[in-house]
Protein backbone atom coordinates (compact mmCIF):
# COMPACT_ATOMS: atom_id res chain seq x y z
CA UNK A 1 0.00 0.00 0.00
CA UNK A 2 1.87 3.22 -1.11
CA UNK A 3 1.41 6.16 1.96
CA UNK A 4 2.03 8.91 -0.30
CA UNK A 5 -0.39 11.32 -0.45
CA UNK A 6 0.33 12.91 -4.14
CA UNK A 7 0.87 10.76 -6.81
CA UNK A 8 4.48 10.68 -8.51
CA UNK A 9 5.52 10.56 -11.71
CA UNK A 10 8.79 9.21 -13.74
CA UNK A 11 11.11 11.53 -15.13
CA UNK A 12 14.44 11.45 -16.52
CA UNK A 13 15.87 14.86 -16.36
CA UNK A 14 19.56 16.16 -15.81
CA UNK A 15 20.35 18.54 -12.84
CA UNK A 16 22.79 20.10 -11.34
CA UNK A 17 22.45 19.59 -7.27
CA UNK A 18 23.59 22.15 -5.08
CA UNK A 19 24.26 21.42 -1.29
CA UNK A 20 23.71 24.79 0.61
CA UNK A 21 25.75 25.54 4.02
CA UNK A 22 28.12 24.64 6.14
CA UNK A 23 28.90 21.51 3.68
CA UNK A 24 28.34 23.47 0.30
CA UNK A 25 29.08 21.24 -2.47
CA UNK A 26 27.68 20.58 -6.05
CA UNK A 27 26.97 17.38 -8.40
CA UNK A 28 25.28 16.32 -11.03
CA UNK A 29 22.22 14.21 -11.26
CA UNK A 30 18.96 12.98 -12.87
CA UNK A 31 15.38 13.39 -11.75
CA UNK A 32 13.78 10.19 -11.07
CA UNK A 33 10.31 11.19 -10.31
CA UNK A 34 8.70 14.43 -9.42
CA UNK A 35 5.26 15.20 -7.26
CA UNK A 36 3.78 18.13 -6.53
CA UNK A 37 5.68 18.64 -3.36
CA UNK A 38 8.73 16.62 -3.81
CA UNK A 39 10.78 14.92 -6.06
CA UNK A 40 13.44 11.77 -6.23
CA UNK A 41 16.84 12.42 -7.73
CA UNK A 42 19.73 10.03 -8.32
CA UNK A 43 22.93 11.70 -7.70
CA UNK A 44 26.62 10.18 -7.11
CA UNK A 45 26.91 11.60 -3.28
CA UNK A 46 25.67 11.38 0.20
CA UNK A 47 23.23 14.09 1.04
CA UNK A 48 22.78 14.85 5.08
CA UNK A 49 19.07 14.72 6.12
CA UNK A 50 17.41 17.47 6.33
CA UNK A 51 20.30 19.93 4.13
CA UNK A 52 19.43 22.41 2.01
CA UNK A 53 19.89 22.23 -1.93
CA UNK A 54 19.04 24.51 -4.69
CA UNK A 55 18.45 22.22 -8.10
CA UNK A 56 19.41 23.87 -11.36
CA UNK A 57 17.00 22.09 -14.09
CA UNK A 58 16.14 23.38 -17.60
CA UNK A 59 16.09 27.43 -17.16
CA UNK A 60 14.64 26.65 -13.86
CA UNK A 61 15.59 26.72 -9.89
CA UNK A 62 14.32 24.65 -6.94
CA UNK A 63 14.93 25.19 -3.42
CA UNK A 64 13.75 22.02 -1.27
CA UNK A 65 14.79 20.01 1.79
CA UNK A 66 16.85 16.47 1.87
CA UNK A 67 13.93 13.94 3.35
CA UNK A 68 16.29 11.10 2.89
CA UNK A 69 19.44 9.66 1.23
CA UNK A 70 19.35 5.74 0.44
CA UNK A 71 22.14 3.99 -1.28
CA UNK A 72 20.71 2.97 -4.51
CA UNK A 73 23.83 0.78 -6.57
CA UNK A 74 26.73 3.31 -6.75
CA UNK A 75 24.55 6.08 -6.29
CA UNK A 76 22.51 7.69 -3.85
CA UNK A 77 18.52 8.24 -3.97
CA UNK A 78 17.46 12.01 -2.43
CA UNK A 79 14.22 12.33 -1.47
CA UNK A 80 13.63 16.31 -1.57
CA UNK A 81 10.65 18.02 0.08
CA UNK A 82 10.47 21.01 -2.64
CA UNK A 83 9.80 24.35 -0.55
CA UNK A 84 10.30 26.77 -3.71
CA UNK A 85 10.06 26.98 -7.55
CA UNK A 86 11.59 29.67 -10.00
CA UNK A 87 12.18 30.06 -13.54
CA UNK A 88 15.10 32.24 -14.39
CA UNK A 89 16.63 33.62 -17.47
CA UNK A 90 19.95 33.19 -17.91
CA UNK A 91 20.79 36.90 -16.77
CA UNK A 92 19.39 36.75 -13.53
CA UNK A 93 21.11 33.33 -13.12
CA UNK A 94 24.43 35.24 -13.21
CA UNK A 95 23.06 37.89 -10.88
CA UNK A 96 22.28 35.10 -8.41
CA UNK A 97 25.66 33.39 -8.46
CA UNK A 98 27.44 36.55 -8.27
CA UNK A 99 25.66 37.62 -5.21
CA UNK A 100 25.94 33.98 -3.43
CA UNK A 101 29.75 34.64 -3.93
CA UNK A 102 29.94 37.52 -2.66
CA UNK A 103 27.66 36.59 0.75
CA UNK A 104 30.44 33.54 0.56
CA UNK A 105 33.24 35.92 0.85
CA UNK A 106 31.69 38.20 3.64
CA UNK A 107 30.87 35.24 5.61
CA UNK A 108 34.61 34.02 5.41
CA UNK A 109 35.76 37.57 6.30
CA UNK A 110 33.89 37.52 9.58
CA UNK A 111 34.62 33.76 10.26
CA UNK A 112 38.67 35.26 10.23
CA UNK A 113 38.05 38.45 11.70
CA UNK A 114 36.28 36.33 14.46
CA UNK A 115 39.27 33.94 14.70
CA UNK A 116 41.10 37.20 15.11
CA UNK A 117 39.55 38.57 17.72
CA UNK A 118 39.99 35.24 19.62
CA UNK A 119 43.64 34.79 19.33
Amino acid sequence: MDLRSEPRFPADEPVRVTVLGGAKFETDGKIVNVSGRGMCLRIRARVPVGAAVRVDVDGSLLLGEVAYCRTNGDLYAVGLQLEQALTISEELSRLMQRLMEESNGLAAERTVASQTRMA
